[in-house]
């Protein structure tokens, strides 16, 4: 939804290069969690096995597999890492750091999350997006001609 209101902002070419980037480190996400680590169990059910209780939140539905790595915290940390990429800003790029980290701690908060989930999850984030940086030219992005 950000990609889209940014596409209108911004031109179709910012909204797609931010919009992209974060579907394709989705991707590598749901890879991970489906076909390298099936059966990363999520904090509920990992205590429950060794006969624990967490405290939960209330009104949140509490997943209990594929927990490596953080799906969410992979899209946040893409998306404001490019986010940042376009801003000159150091305060817009602390913002971003701040507003991706937001998200992989909510994620650890809600019990959905081991914190290792989330460090992979925005090191995968970083990477792919980094990456994606590099394949499409700053040029194109930034020319809405």
């Amino acid at each position: 939804m950000l990609a889209v209101i940014i596409m209108f902002w911004k031109g179709w070419r910012v909204g797609l290069f931010i919009g992209l980037g974060p579907s394709i480190a989705g991707l590598v996400g749901q890879f991970f969690k489906r076909v390298i680590f099936p059966h990363s169990d999520r904090p509920k059910l990992f205590f429950e096995k060794i006969h624990q209780t967490i405290q939960l939140p209330h009104d949140v539905e509490v997943h209990l597999h594929h927990s490596f790595p953080s799906g969410h915290t992979i899209g946040a940390f893409a998306f404001f890492y490019l986010l940042s990429s376009l801003t000159p800003s150091k305060t817009g790029h602390f913002l971003c750091l701040i507003l991706a980290s937001l998200v992989g701690f909510s994620r650890i908060f809600l019990a959905q999350h081991f914190p290792i989930d989330v460090v992979v999850g925005s090191l995968i984030g970083i990477l792919v997006a980094e990456i994606w940086t590099r394949l499409i030219p700053q040029k194109w992005v930034v020319n809405n001609a």
